[in-house]
This record gives C-alpha cells, sequence and structure tokens, in this order.
C-alpha cells in the first residue's frame, strides 16, 4: 500500500512538471519568442576590411570613407580604432590606412602593403574594398592575383587596364575627371587657347596629365608640378602671364599635417588677390581656389564600392559585376573670384551650381 502511495505521488510530480513546461513553452510561442533552447545563435558578422591608400584627414579619402560607412549603413564613430560594427547591414569593418599619399616612396608603398596583407591573413575578411591606385598597384596586384578572395576598387584614375583587371574575384569602379566640360566653361571667358596645369608632384596627377592628353586630347602649353606651398604660389604667378587659362590638379600638401587650415586660408586669399586667368579645377576641396570646379563625388566611389561588397556577401560573384566609371558630378562656382574678374556666369547654370562665397564646399 506504501509503495502504491508512492508511485502515486511520483506520477503527480510528472504531470505538475508537465504542465508547467507546456504553459512555459505556450507563453513564450504567445508572445513570439523562442524558449531559450529552441532559440538560434546569433548570426556571426560578415569582415569588410576597407585598404584606403591614403590618409584620415585627406579630404578625397575622408568621401570615399563615407560613402562606403553609408552604404553599410554604418556610424561614422567607431566601436573601436578603426572598426565599425553594423546590425542593419550585419558587417563588421575595418579600415587600413597605407598614407601613401604623404609617403610617396616605392619602398614604403611595398612595406605598408605587406602590412595590409598580413591583417587580410589575420582577420580572414570576406570582402577587401581598396580605394586609389596604391592600394591596387601594391596589394591587389602582387598579392590576390588567382585568389578566391573577393576585392573591390574605387578611386582608380582612368584605366583599371593597366593592371591587368577585369580578373574574376575583383571588380570595381574607375575615377575619370570630368574635364571637357570644366575646360568649355573657363575658355569661355578666356582671351587665348593656351592651357597651363598647376598641382602637386604625385603618381596621381602624373596620370591626370597622361590622360587629359591621350583621352581628351587636351594640349597644355605649360605644366607645374611642385612640392611645397611657395613653390605652388610662385609657379601660380608665372602661369598668370603665360597661359590663358589655368587647370588647378589637386596641391596634396595643402591637405597633410596639423596646420592645414592655416594653409588652406593662405591660398584662398592668394587665389583671390592674384587671379589674372579663369582656372578651373575638379575636385570639390578645392573648388575655393578655382573660378569653376566640375567637382568628382567622393562619396559615389565609396558608396558604389560598399554596396557592391554588400552585393557579393549576398552571392554574386565579381566577376558578373561589370568594371564602371564615375558618372556624378557637382558643380561650384567661386562667386568672390568671378566678381573680382568681373566674370558673369549664365543663369541656367547658376541655378544648378553650388555657390562658394569665401566659405569651404
Amino acid at each position: 500500500m506504501r509503495r502504491h502511495a508512492k508511485l502515486v505521488s511520483s506520477l503527480a510530480l510528472c504531470l505538475v512538471a508537465g504542465v508547467a513546461l507546456l504553459t512555459f513553452l505556450a507563453n513564450n510561442l504567445r508572445c513570439g519568442r523562442a524558449p531559450p533552447a529552441m532559440q538560434s545563435a546569433p548570426r556571426a558578422k560578415r569582415k569588410i576590411l576597407f585598404v584606403n591608400s591614403y590618409h584620415e584627414g585627406y579630404p578625397w579619402s575622408d568621401g570615399i570613407t563615407q560613402g562606403v560607412l553609408q552604404a553599410l549603413h554604418l556610424g561614422r564613430s567607431p566601436i573601436s580604432g578603426t572598426q565599425f560594427e553594423g546590425d542593419a547591414s550585419n558587417v563588421s569593418l575595418r579600415i587600413f590606412y597605407m598614407d601613401t599619399k604623404r609617403n610617396d616612396s616605392e619602398e614604403f608603398g611595398r612595406a605598408v602593403a605587406a602590412r595590409a596583407k598580413a591583417e587580410i591573413d589575420s582577420w580572414k575578411p570576406d570582402v577587401v574594398i581598396c580605394s586609389d591606385d596604391n592600394a591596387v598597384k601594391y596589394l591587389i596586384v602582387p598579392y590576390f592575383k588567382g585568389s578566391t578572395l573577393p576585392f573591390v576598387f574605387c578611386g582608380v584614375n582612368w584605366d583599371a587596364s593597366v593592371y591587368g583587371f577585369p580578373w574574376p574575384n575583383v571588380t570595381g569602379m574607375v575615377e575619370v575627371s570630368l574635364i571637357p566640360d570644366m575646360l568649355k566653361l573657363i575658355q569661355a571667358h578666356a582671351k587665348g587657347v593656351r592651357v597651363g596645369l598647376l598641382g602637386a608632384r604625385n603618381e596621381s596627377n602624373l596620370k591626370e596629365i597622361e590622360a587629359y592628353r591621350t583621352t581628351f586630347h587636351v594640349e597644355l602649353a605649360e605644366v607645374a608640378l611642385v612640392d611645397n606651398l611657395h613653390d605652388w604660389k610662385q609657379r601660380f604667378l608665372a602661369l598668370q602671364k603665360s597661359v590663358n587659362m589655368l587647370i588647378l590638379a589637386p596641391p596634396s600638401f595643402l591637405a597633410a599635417g596639423e596646420d592645414n587650415r592655416a594653409r588652406h586660408t593662405e591660398a584662398e586669399q592668394f587665389v583671390l588677390e592674384n587671379t589674372r586667368i579663369p582656372t578651373g579645377s575638379v575636385e570639390d576641396w578645392i573648388a575655393p581656389y578655382s573660378l569653376v570646379c566640375f567637382a568628382k563625388k567622393a562619396s559615389e566611389q565609396g558608396e558604389w564600392a560598399g554596396q557592391t561588397a554588400l552585393r557579393i556577401l549576398h552571392g554574386t560573384p565579381p566577376s558578373e559585376i561589370p568594371i564602371t566609371m564615375n558618372q556624378q558630378a557637382t558643380i561650384y562656382l567661386n562667386m568672390p573670384l568671378a566678381k573680382r574678374l568681373g566674370f558673369r556666369f549664365p543663369v541656367e547654370l547658376i541655378e544648378k551650381a553650388v555657390l562658394l562665397n569665401g566659405q569651404e564646399p
């Protein structure tokens, strides 16, 4: 009889426990939650490494970076150092700055690319974005031909075929200058046909000059490439007398160092006081130094690269994404400089342009 009572008691306890378990499951399912044992583990974030040829603080690089962050739905504040985490896009982004604008030797380029390669080997990203030529030249070409790791480049000047692309694991956006439209506008205000060019002495500007001549058949009567602001000012003055219109290629030394704001102000005041001929540029950060600027959008390059990286993560191979080129432009008109020179722009141009009034674009 005692044994029977124990059996009944055990059965009752099991029944109570079963009812409790069923109630718990029902409540969780009713609230749209799976119980702990049924909940799936959080999906691991996919990794994207962004290898930037230049340095943080260089306007063109910063524009590309902003475009990448926007495309990947990432905030502008890193979680730590140069790492960003995104829940909406489920990606983890790291940025590796090569700093080859301020350190432009071949030796430095190869050495920093080796460090980027080590970062890839250790972190094992799912996709790598590379901006501008040096990341392609020093990292992708020597280390990843025939690799299965997908690469997306942007900011490569004019022609990607010089690096042997396309490759099955590489796609990208080529960067071209909107020089014909800009020259057409400043030529309307010029007193002759002689075109000069002034900029910093670096590989990017050398490539630009070659492309102007070969792609657009621009006859450059004089070219001056310099290494510092002092020499830039001297050549600017000389070119005012020897050519009829002047292309201002990026003076990268104005964007480097802690005192860059002071140098910007100095350069802006200098061109306002000393410009005598129509001048033009094709990058927004140097629009304050020129009469007109048909600016390539760095953010367009970054947004396309970020969106393409996401396409690859979602299953589209790079070989199915054609290499493309930038198409968007922002027109800047320097109104204080135009007033000083006595130039009047067409109303239809003013209506679609950004008007500079002594401020940065």
